[in-house]
This record gives structure tokens, C-alpha cells and sequence, in this order.
């Protein structure tokens, strides 16, 4: 995947969702969201795994006219 092709969406409680898409998601991925990726075998994590206590769950949503983007789940 090249940074712009699938949008991101970082979705945590409270805020609205926030959309990443293009140049900025190189940087989101290496300084944020990598480092906190949950597994997507994991069966159990926990917030004091991750560097600052938050992590990301991800998934990929489809939709009806094959839009695509990764929503990443913040926990925190």
C-alpha cells in the first residue's frame, strides 16, 4: 500500500472521526499507528503493552460502491 491509496480514519470516543489521507499517512503510520497496532491475532492486550498506554485496533470497511478505507480504533 503507497500512502494516499486507502484512507485512514481514526475514530475515538467523544471526538469526531479524522480522516488521514495522502502524505500525512506515511507520518501518522511510523510515528503513531504502527508502534501501536494491536495484533490482529490477539486474543487479549493490554493498554500498558503500548508506548503511552494507547493503542489501535484495526479494520478494513467496505462500501456498497467499493469505497474503501482502514478505520483504526483508538483505546486509551
Amino acid at each position: 500500500m503507497r500512502p494516499g491509496d486507502i484512507p485512514f480514519v481514526i475514530a475515538n470516543v467523544g471526538d469526531p472521526l479524522r480522516w488521514i489521507e495522502g502524505n500525512d499517512q506515511f507520518r501518522m503510520w511510523i510515528d503513531e499507528l504502527h508502534p501501536r497496532l494491536v495484533a490482529a491475532d490477539a486474543k487479549k492486550w493490554s493498554l500498558d503493552d503500548y508506548p503511552d498506554g494507547r493503542c489501535y485496533v484495526a479494520s478494513e470497511w467496505r462500501h456498497e460502491n467499493a469505497a474503501v478505507c482502514v478505520l483504526f480504533e483508538l483505546y486509551h
